[in-house]
């Protein structure tokens, strides 16, 4: 498949390791912040699965942290419910390893006995040997609305990792991205050191605001989807030191525009880390992304804002027009032949006017960048002709008629 990930797609690769059968949802789950022992903690209940599902399968289960880890503690259902106190396994493995760790083993942590009603949780936490016993208080958080979910995310989900959200901050940095008079600054989050790039000096200050607005709500869920990816990697696999596998660069802004590449190669846990380039685009007129998300990009919702994308017949038109500009680039270089990038890819198996590929704003132009790579062919993502350029003047006769992205650029 395509390497292209997506954004939200940390979570989709963290959930695809804990994914259980559906069963009844239970009245205990919920989100749930408050204190374990003197220690604030934030907590996920969720009846996805209990221990006896985990075997020969995967499992979505409880968990908590302490407030603001990084890394979350996991906790495996062993009994209890209707009118007696839940029993969980504390742990630092995966829910699925836990059926197979040996009593004793240092991946238990710790026992929990709790009884949860409509406005919280009350109970105690053991230690593994039962010396050790700490009193359990927790509050019960209102779930994020349905209709206010992030992609591939449930209320739990997006509930947790908004409360812990609460606890990142930005810091500006020193690098800077200058476009005209535009400029744009990285600011660092707290947590994992990423630096994301927004706006500093703008023409308008309204839309500055909103448009920064726009910006740190997409940074918000890459970095919560970031922290469900790396607790998707198991415990024994963790370096001692944590650093972002993913970056961001500002490309191309304008008033009414902006584009920033997100790329990297990171591991969830899986069979082998996922390398990806995503340009993201954002129209700031509208305030909407269009470029960035699977299948949006050729879409009229997506760069159809500036082009002749209205319709499958002016896309596959597009798409032969951008796609020749790419393999002509390709050739230039010398890619050619069954072993080439193109060679290697999914397009061709695309029929016209669903062809998937990436659009994004550079200063000289309209940037094309082809990711539909099998893995071992990953290196293709950031040759020198990928993106290929298609000049400003060049993209006139594809420019929609009263579109206002693209103004001074074609003087």
């Amino acid at each position: 498949m395509p390497l292209q990930i997506q954004p939200g797609q940390w979570v989709a690769l963290a959930l695809f390791l804990t994914i259980a059968p559906q069963v009844h949802a239970a009245d205990w789950e919920g989100v749930f912040e408050g204190t374990l022992g003197k220690s604030k903690v934030i907590v996920e209940l969720n009846a996805g699965a209990d221990a006896s599902d985990y075997k020969g399968g995967f499992a979505d289960g409880s968990r908590y942290s302490y407030y603001p880890k990084l890394y979350d503690l996991n906790l495996v259902l062993d009994g209890g419910g209707s009118g007696a106190p839940l029993a969980f396994t504390e742990t630092t493995a995966r829910h699925m390893e836990v059926p197979d760790l040996p009593p004793g083993d240092p991946k238990i942590t710790g026992r929990w006995s709790i009884s949860v009603d409509g406005k919280g949780a009350t109970g105690t936490w053991a230690s593994p040997d039962g010396k050790k016993k700490l009193p359990i208080s927790l509050r019960r958080v209102p779930l994020m609305a349905a209709d206010k979910l992030p992609p591939q995310n449930s209320q739990l989900s997006a509930t947790y990792n908004g409360l812990w959200f609460r606890s990142v901050s930005f810091e500006p940095t020193e690098k800077t991205a200058a476009f005209g008079g535009i400029l744009m600054t990285y600011m660092k989050d707290s947590a994992f050191g990423q630096e994301v790039p927004v706006f500093s000096r703008f023409p308008d200050g309204t839309r500055m605001e909103k448009a920064n607005a726009v910006l740190m709500d997409y940074y918000k869920q890459s970095l919560m989807g970031y922290r469900d990816c790396v607790n998707g990697v198991p415990a024994d696999w963790r370096s001692d030191k944590l650093e972002v596998e993913y970056q961001f660069e500002a490309k191309y802004a304008s008033p009414a525009a902006v584009s920033i590449e997100e790329s990297g190669s990171v591991f969830c846990g899986g069979a082998h880390p996922s390398n990806y380039a995503t340009p993201l685009t954002f129209d700031l007129e509208t305030m909407t992304q269009i470029g960035g998300t699977y299948g949006l990009d050729l879409s009229p919702d997506g760069f159809g804002h500036v082009l002749k994308l209205a319709n499958k017949e002016e896309r596959a038109v597009f798409e032969s027009f951008a796609l020749d500009r790419w393999n002509a680039a390709a050739s230039a270089a010398g890619d050619s032949g069954e072993d080439s990038c193109a060679g290697q890819s999914f397009l061709d198996s695309q029929p016209p006017g669903e062809r998937e590929f990436s659009l994004s704003f550079l200063p000289d132009g309209l940037a094309v960048r082809r990711t539909d790579f099998p893995h071992v062919a990953s290196n293709c993502l950031f040759e020198d002709y990928n993106p290929t350029v298609i000049p400003w003047a060049d993209l006139k006769p594809w420019l929609r008629p009263g579109q206002t992205l693209l103004t001074s650029e074609m003087k």
